[in-house]
């Protein structure tokens, strides 16, 4: 499977989706909406428009171009994000998209 960064219009599309799709669920199924990028302040940025649409949960990877393989970076990258949001936080391991793996003691 390929991954590929997504650009600002899709990610301006990805934006306009998540509420119709919460209005759409209706509360049957959860929403979780994706907000990974290159940089902890893009990321907030994303945390912020998905938690205004009413998204149930977040899902984030290791930050896109720049490989964070030393397991300290990585835990220090997620507990940042968690400092974002209360909402709850998948973590979703995309190697070929971060340039790294996931320690799994992380």
């Amino acid at each position: 499977m390929r991954v590929i960064q997504p650009s600002l219009a899709s990610q301006r599309v990805a934006r306009a989706a998540r509420p119709p799709a919460r209005r759409n669920s209706a509360g049957r199924v959860p929403v979780y909406a994706g907000v990974s990028d290159s940089g902890l302040n893009r990321v907030g940025a994303h945390v912020k428009a998905a938690e205004a649409a009413g998204v149930d949960a977040l899902v984030i990877s290791l930050p896109y171009y720049f490989a964070v393989t030393d397991p300290s970076e990585a835990r220090c990258w997620f507990e940042a994000v968690l400092e974002l949001t209360s909402l709850p936080v998948l973590i979703y391991e995309i190697p070929s998209h971060a340039g790294a793996s996931i320690p799994p003691e992380v």
